[in-house]
């Protein structure tokens, strides 16, 4: 009847909360959202339809069309305390080097038919194709590396006149979007060692993501990469340091014991560091020390090291995610 009717206000607010139960959300945040679609909280109160989205850069150019192939392996935001610049970060491969043989040629160095330079970091890690026939190390071609000349690359039998070899060095770069464009990156540590990154596992399986994380442990904001092919490379917007299962502990020799040597996965839980998803280690997750990333040594017995650790789970681990005072495995 209409003299039952009872009216009370409800003031949108709270923000979205689609974790709690609806009847406790009722009675102690009426104004909450358990459900929003192209709306958002408003900075004046209540919520507010998404207008849509602005392009970061208007124009922005491919990144190195003229070296870079295939997708785009990621892209990661970065604020930087020593440049004070909120940067971009992008990794892509490295387009196969590509010559057009003459008769009886087998020695492949120097520029390529789009005039850049054949460079090979690892000699076993390059796939050969001759007129798109895939060719095998040691039983149709050999590769030197740093020689007078650069990489050289030998074919086993003669190429024939016109035989296109590409070479395929299984390499990717990282690049910054600077103002004039992307700039590939070289990878120098605190030491002066200059990291090259493989985009194969064992030189059979490519890799097809990047992942990364961001932190700050009081030295500052830094970024650590992981792609399942290398050690992980942190970055502090000054110098890329690797760590891994060799190192002693410290940012000129990051890693230690715990360590894993080729982590996919990373995150950041309680002050860790935590890497898993080795593919030669596929059932353990390894921490590093509190609040240090590059020390996974551990933790001395009667000491005052906190030390990194290991745990290995039973399972092959294909993912994990820090989530309010739990690490989901």
């Amino acid at each position: 009847m209409a003299d039952a009717i009872e009216s009370f206000k409800v003031i949108c607010g709270g923000g979205l909360n689609s974790n709690e139960n609806h009847l406790d959300l009722s009675e102690n945040s009426p104004g909450s959202a358990v459900r929003l679609v192209n709306f958002e909280p408003s900075l004046f109160g209540g919520y507010r339809r998404i207008e849509g989205y602005a392009p970061y850069k208007l124009g922005h150019p491919e990144v190195d069309p003229a070296g870079g192939a295939g997708a785009i392996m990621s892209l990661s935001f970065f604020k930087n305390d020593t440049t004070n610049i909120n940067e971009l970060y992008a990794t892509r491969k490295v387009k196969p080097f590509t010559f057009v043989a003459t008769e009886g040629q087998t020695v492949f160095v120097g520029y390529d038919s789009t005039a850049r330079t054949l460079d090979i970091p690892v000699a076993n890690n390059c796939w050969l194709y001759i007129n798109g026939v895939r060719k095998y190390v040691l039983v149709h071609f050999t590769v030197a590396l740093g020689g007078a000349g650069g990489s050289e690359f030998t074919l086993l039998t003669p190429a024939s006149a016109g035989d296109v070899v590409s070479i395929d060095v299984n390499e990717y770069g990282v690049y910054r979007d600077d103002p004039a464009g992307w700039t590939k990156l070289v990878l120098t540590s605190s030491t002066g060692q200059v990291h090259r990154r493989s985009s194969v596992v064992g030189q059979i399986t490519p890799i097809k993501k990047i992942r990364d994380v961001k932190f700050n442990f009081g030295a500052g904001n830094s970024i650590c990469f992981v792609d399942g092919a290398n050690p992980a490379l942190i970055y502090d917007g000054q110098y890329w340091d690797a760590v891994t299962s060799t190192g002693s502990g410290t940012a000129a020799s990051g890693g230690g014991s715990n360590c894993l040597d080729y982590p996919s996965i990373v995150d950041v839980f309680k002050g860790h560091l935590f890497f898993s998803g080795d593919p030669t280690e596929e059932a353990k997750i390894a921490h590093a020390s509190a609040n240090n990333p590059y020390d996974w040594v551990s933790a001395s017995s009667g000491g005052s090291q906190v030390g990194g650790g290991q745990v290995i789970v039973g399972f092959d681990i294909v993912a994990f995610k820090a989530f309010r005072d739990d690490l989901f495995v």
